[in-house]
């Protein structure tokens, strides 16, 4: 599923939602708001589900949609912080999976 910004909501898992326009991710009765660089995390790996995203292409990805210069150790401060907001239990993640080198994001 790639989705567009004529998408509002992605299904992401059970009870996980993520509203493109609103720029929040819902879990349950829980409404996160993201911020710009977890927002475009997020949205690349709804992109390319599925399938094994190597850090440093994150990372070129980020930085060529803004204006911040990022290294590993802010993709690893955001990818936590993703966690807390989609996953039923962050320190057993379930959707943002680490597969070395890189990660796999799973979506229903």
């Amino acid at each position: 599923m790639i989705p567009s910004f004529d998408t509002f909501e992605v299904s992401i898992h059970n009870n996980v939602i993520f509203n493109i326009q609103g720029g929040y991710v819902q879990k349950g009765d829980v409404r996160s708001y993201l911020t710009l660089t977890e927002f475009r995390t997020l949205y690349y790996f709804i992109n390319h589900a599925n399938r094994r995203i190597l850090p440093e292409e994150l990372i070129e990805h980020l930085s060529l949609s803004s204006n911040a210069l990022l290294d590993i150790r802010n993709l690893y401060n955001t990818i936590c912080k993703l966690r807390k907001k989609i996953e039923p239990i962050p320190q057993s993640p379930q959707i943002l999976l680490n597969v070395r080198p890189g990660y796999i994001f799973l979506i229903e």
